[in-house]
Parts: structure tokens; sequence; C-alpha cells
């Protein structure tokens, strides 16, 4: 559930300048090498090196890591319902996978939300569009993953709780989590407006 809150809060910071100024200061990325004899100060072949290597999670080794993890997430639900199990529920399982793809609909309509309360530039827009599109080629897999996983678990054991925690889940850190967020968005897109004009 802390994965759905988190990705939340990346939705209304989709908009570029609103992250807090992502990347690295001149003074972290910038290293001069030191030659015998320089004065104090002084320094050559400067060299642009991050503080810290990152994984994407968005993209290339990133996001198959996390297909993988959705992965054994549904296999390990799946083993659970074969033993578990007491029978089948189809209702059940339809309320599960219709739990996840809700998901995926709270999630698009937070980014339409974001869009408007916020008024990006074209430019900017432009850019939160490209983040978006990376950012669902996993957030899309992960909620009809979960949903496929709780519903065969809920389908097996024939019991609804598990629907029920994955829905009010999906409702609270999927749309009104991220909703509270875009106040605070658009607080701080108003702050940097305001510096960029004065």
């Amino acid at each position: 559930m802390a994965f759905l809150a988190a990705i939340g809060f990346g939705v209304v910071c989709t908009i570029p300048g609103l992250s807090g100024g992502r990347g690295y200061r001149e003074s972290d990325r910038t290293v001069g090498a030191r030659h015998e004899g320089d004065s104090p100060g002084v320094t050559r072949d400067h060299k642009r090196v991050p503080r810290r290597a990152r994984v994407d999670p968005y993209s290339g080794v990133g996001r198959r890591l996390q297909y993988a993890s959705f992965g054994l997430v549904l296999a390990s639900c799946a083993a659970v319902a074969g033993v578990a199990g007491t029978g089948w529920s189809w209702w059940l399982f339809a309320w599960g996978v219709g739990a996840g793809i809700l998901g995926m609909a709270c999630y698009r309509l937070t980014i339409r939300f974001v869009m408007v309360a916020l008024k990006p530039s074209p430019a900017d827009q432009a850019k939160a569009q490209q983040l978006v599109k990376a950012r669902s080629r996993v957030v899309y897999p992960m909620y009809l993953g979960f949903g496929l996983a709780i519903a065969t678990v809920t389908a097996a054991l024939q019991t609804a709780w598990p629907d029920i925690l994955l829905t009010g889940a999906i409702v609270v850190f999927g749309l009104l989590l991220p909703l509270l967020f875009l106040r605070i968005a658009k607080r701080r897109a108003a702050g940097i407006r305001a510096r960029q004009q004065m």
C-alpha cells in the first residue's frame, strides 16, 4: 500500500519543476582532477560525476525488475490459492480484477486533475506527458497484476475481505491522497512561478 501512496505522490510531482530541482548541483557533478604543481583551487580535466548511481524504476532495468516482482506476487498468490483454496467464486474474482481496473482509472483521473489544476506551460506539459507515458508502462501493469493476484486469492478462499481492502486502498492511496498532495503541489508551483517573475 505504501507503493500506491508513492505513486500518488509521484503523479502530482510529474510536472517538471515541482520536484525541488531534480538532478545534480554543479558542485556535485563537476569534479576536477588536481595535478602536481597546480595552485590551490586550480583544477583540470573537469568531469561530470554523479553523486551516486540510481536505477530508474520506470525505464530499462528498473521496469523489468518491477515486472518480475509483479509476476512473483501473482505466482505467490496463485500458490496460496492452490494450497489453501476451498473452492472458487467468479464474482469475487471479477471484483478483484475490477479493483485493478479501478486503480488504473484513478491514476489516469488524478493525472488529468493535476494537469487542469497546475496549468503547466506547453513545454512543461510535453515533458510531463513523456514522464506519464513512461510511468504508465509500470503503473498500469502493477494495478492489473495486483488486481489479478488478489482476485485469485479471494476467489479461491471465497472471502470478500481481500477485495474490500484492495478497493479501499486504491480509493484512498490512488485517488484521495494524491488529491491532498495536489494542494501542496499547487502552492509549490505558485512559489516557483513567483520566484521566476522576480
